[in-house]
């Protein structure tokens, strides 16, 4: 949500943080100005895969070698009342983010990815509203997710977001690394 979706004017910004930080706030905005996000085409395959891969290797779980859904976007996610975004800068793909139906109520947040190069640049925030937006359409009431202790990035982003740790797993439980769970309620 932009400052003028906010409801917060020019000299507003002004009092509240000074010139420097209006500046910082132009150069966001101008930068996600070019920011596009819409449904998966075919022809993303390849580029969704090597940001996939970029993004696995950045966070230490290149243990997840094999990910057969990307191969099978289509069945996987949009033919089955999911969903499958990505986001792109000057027409190259710099996030994904999908939905995959779980039951009627529920689906589960999958594939969110930001390229390295990206990240902390509200990307990510982009690519989870709209997937919010997309579940409530598609009738689910509760999304549900998944992230690796070693990512404590996206445990933030996703409490941030409203998220709520539901449970964690292990090797136990056949996970490689620990695991840990989150659900929010749309609606």
């Amino acid at each position: 949500m932009g400052l003028r979706e906010k409801g917060i004017g020019i000299k507003k910004i002004m009092s509240l943080r000074g010139v420097r930080q209006l500046a910082d706030d132009v150069a966001i905005l101008r930068f996600m100005e070019d920011i596009q996000i819409r449904q998966y085409k075919p022809e993303d395959k390849k580029a969704i895969k090597a940001l996939n891969k970029e993004s696995i290797e950045e966070f230490g779980d290149s243990f997840r070698s094999k990910f057969p859904d990307l191969d099978e976007i289509e069945n996987v996610y949009l033919e089955d009342d999911g969903e499958f975004l990505v986001a792109t800068k000057s027409g190259k793909i710099v996030g994904t983010g999908a939905l995959k139906k779980i039951s009627d109520q529920m689906a589960e947040v999958k594939r969110m990815r930001v390229s390295p190069d990206f990240q902390r640049q509200g990307i990510g925030e982009m690519i989870l509203n709209e997937l919010e937006k997309r579940a409530q359409e598609l009738g689910y009431q509760v999304l549900e997710l998944d992230t690796s202790i070693n990512q404590p990035g996206a445990q933030a982003f996703y409490l941030k977001n409203g998220y709520v740790e539901t449970k964690r797993e292990g090797q136990e439980e056949g996970w490689p690394v620990e695991t840990i769970f989150y659900q929010k309620k749309l609606g």
